[in-house]
Formats: C-alpha cells, structure tokens, sequence
C-alpha cells in the first residue's frame, strides 16, 4: 500500500474512533462534569502517546524555538478547547447536533487552508464538500438547531477550534513526525484544562464508579489513538482533504447509537450517510487516480 492510500486509511480509521466520543461522553458525564472529564481524558490521552512514542522519539526534544507557537495554537485550541465546548455540547444539545455542527469544521478548514497554506480549492474539493455536507444536512436535521442554543453554540465553537488543528497539524507534519506532533499539541491542551477545570469545576471532589474510571481510561486509548492516525494522514494528505476525509464520523457516530442504544436512524439519516460515503470514495477514487 502506497503512502497516499496509508494517509487515506489512517483519516477514515481515526474518524470511525472519533465517532464513539459522544456516546461516551454522556455514559461518563453521569458521575464527572464537563470540563473535569475533559481533562481527565485529555491527561489519559498525552500519557499513553507519551509512553508510547517517547522512548523512541528523539526529534521530540529538538523543535525549533519558533515552531512552539504553532504548538500552543493547536494545543489550547484545536485540542484543549476543542475537548471542552465537543463536551458541553453534547450535554446540553442532541449529540445529532453536537456532530452536525463540529462538521462545519470542514468548511473552516478549507477556508483556513486556502488563506493561510495557499491550498488550492480545486473541483473535486467542491464536489465532495457538497456531497459531503447535504449528507450531514440529512443525517441531522439541521433545521432543529434552533434548540438548545448555548449547546449548539459550544459545537459550532467545536467545529472552529478543530479547524485549526487540522491545518496547524498538515504545515507542522512538513516537518516533525506524527508523534511529535501529537504529543506537543497534548501538553500544551492540558495544560490549558488545568487552569481551566479548576476556575470552573474543583476536580479534586470527584467521585466516580470504578467502570466510570475504566470509561475515562478507555477515551484516552481512543483519543490518543486516533489524533496519532489523523497526524499521519495529515502528513500525507492536503489539510482540506483530511478535513473532508473526517465526515465519516458522523456516519460511525450513527453506527455506534445504534449498537449501543438501539436508535434505529430514520430514512433520511440512512440517505445522509449514503452521501458521505459516496463523497469519501469520490475522493479517494480522484486522488488514487491521479497518483
């Protein structure tokens, strides 16, 4: 398998993972608050990719002093707040709507991209935005995001903060590896949850079931898990197409609601998640094509 087909693999893999985050969000939410967890899944996550990577990864300890702030971008917004209104969006909205409107990062991306990378918005690009976003329309009845505005409004926040990261990890891929990345972004996320947790929540108080523990432990496997593959195919892929690549998580959260709690989607889901995938295998078709 050529690098462009590991980098494509990589986003879809990291997208299905992304999907299960909902769900365990509100199992956990039920013992542990917003931004607590948040933290605690957060800190799990930087722990087990660092256990992981850094004993091999030497290129860790020699970035660039002038390469940090492009660290501290994604970390405390792509990551740290993106954790945070991701959390508070899904208890105080549908997580339908949490997904809809994280998934207009896709559209922030390739608006970033294009003025900060000089990405170039090409045909193709626009196909699969389109397919890709009448898909989500679909799968979540858009129209019913007048309700629970401060949870839409904290996914919509969701959705721009993921944005950046997307972009900040397809320029700094050009030069660290994925593990670098992944673990720099993490320090600098958690380290803003701290501050943040203890201002709002007092973490220290928590109480929490041994299988809500297990729940928080397993997040971090999963986060850590999947930002790790989507660093990879950032490397290899253009920060817009990893950006679209990304719409396969609404369809896994859709998989995994119905495995986990028997919600049978309606006609016009099921036609939603037919769109996405479509726009994903046009995309992969095109770029494989002209590989």
């Amino acid at each position: 398998m050529d690098t462009q087909k590991k980098a494509i693999l990589s986003i879809v893999l990291s997208s299905i993972l992304f999907g299960t985050i909902g769900i365990l969000v509100r199992m956990i939410d039920t013992e542990i608050p917003p931004i607590t967890q948040s933290l605690f899944r957060g800190a799990a996550a930087l722990f087990l990719i660092a256990l992981v990577s850094l004993p091999k990864n030497k290129e860790f300890f020699n970035i660039t002093k002038k390469d940090i702030p492009y660290y501290f971008l994604a970390g405390v917004f792509g990551y740290g707040m993106m954790l945070a209104f991701f959390t508070l969006s899904v208890i105080n909205t549908s997580i339908a709507n949490t997904f809809f409107l994280l998934f207009t990062e896709s559209f922030f991306v390739v608006i970033i991209a294009f003025i900060f990378l000089k990405e170039k918005i090409t045909k193709d690009l626009i196909i699969t935005l389109v397919l890709g976003f009448l898909g989500v329309f679909f799968i979540f009845s858009p129209q019913s995001l007048g309700n629970n505005f401060m949870g839409n409004l904290y996914g919509l926040a969701a959705g721009f903060v993921y944005a950046l990261y997307i972009v900040v990890g397809r320029h700094m891929g050009k030069k660290y590896s994925s593990s670098t990345n992944t673990i720099w972004s993490f320090i600098f996320g958690v380290l803003f949850l701290i501050p943040v947790t203890l201002w709002f929540e007092n973490p220290f108080t928590v109480s929490a079931s041994p299988f809500i523990w297990f729940l928080v432990f397993l997040m971090g496997v999963i986060i850590s898990t999947a930002y790790f593959l989507l660093n990879y195919g950032l490397k290899n892929l253009t920060a817009g197409y990893g950006g679209i690549l990304l719409l396969l998580e609404p369809v896994s959260a859709v998989f995994f609601a119905i495995l986990f709690f028997g919600e049978i989607p309606p006609t016009s889901t099921i036609f939603g998640s037919l769109l996405i995938m479509s726009s994903v295998a046009y995309l992969t078709y095109k770029k494989t094509k002209k590989k």
